[in-house]
């Protein structure tokens, strides 16, 4: 097990694209997220 944190270094202009994440997924494949997506679209039609 690593941790429920995840620490990113860097320098300024290399962080900035990550300074605005509201949300991470992490998974072993795209299709994991692409389900993720359907349930969640899904749970907003109830």
């Amino acid at each position: 097990m690593v941790s429920d944190v995840l620490i990113i270094f860097g320098m300024d202009n290399a962080l900035r694209p990550f300074r605005q994440t509201t949300a991470t997924f992490l998974g072993d494949t795209l299709e994991e997220y692409h389900n993720f997506l359907r349930f969640y679209q899904n749970m907003q039609k109830l």
